[in-house]
């Protein structure tokens, strides 16, 4: 199986680590894995992860939130296109909006790792990013992994899906 596993970038945190491990895992399961960082920054020079194949969509003194889905999604859309995914991880929930972008028909996973915005209700902002999400989740999400039966239920209500 083809693995694209999408994160925001590789600075040190618990996300970036679970990621690298999987690609690890999987491919010595003999799964073809590689790890696309919206941003260049990588702080995992390690030997153990050498192997992972890693490409960074673009530099973060050019990072700018919303205004760099466009220009980001058509680079994603270049590297899918070559790497022909059977599926694509999700690791970080702002990624979810570039890969909607890029109008992938991959079927996509999004692993949750911590509650972050899937418990900020409140606001203006809040609500819209919410709608963001679920539009995102009912348009490309087949699946979400979460790391806890808490977690799941409170990612079933913010994304409005069935978690089973």
């Amino acid at each position: 199986m083809k693995i694209l596993m999408l994160i925001h970038s590789l600075r040190r945190g618990g996300a970036e680590r679970v990621a690298l491990e999987l690609a690890v895992g999987l491919q010595r399961l003999g799964h073809k894995v590689t790890i696309v960082a919206w941003l260049d920054v990588d702080e995992y020079p390690e030997a153990r992860y050498a192997e992972v194949s890693r490409h960074y969509i673009l530099a973060s003194s050019k990072y700018r939130w919303i205004w760099s889905i466009p220009k980001s999604a058509k680079v994603l859309r270049e590297i899918i296109d070559q790497f022909k995914p059977d599926v694509i991880q999700f690791h970080t929930p702002n990624v979810a909006w570039l890969s909607a972008w890029a109008n992938t028909s991959v079927r996509c996973i999004h692993v949750l790792h911590g509650y972050g915005d899937i418990t900020r209700n409140e606001g203006l902002a809040a609500r819209f990013i919410r709608f963001i999400h679920r539009l995102i989740a009912n348009r490309i999400t087949k699946c979400f992994i979460t790391v806890s039966e808490p977690m799941r239920v409170v990612a079933a209500n913010y994304y409005s899906v069935d978690i089973g």
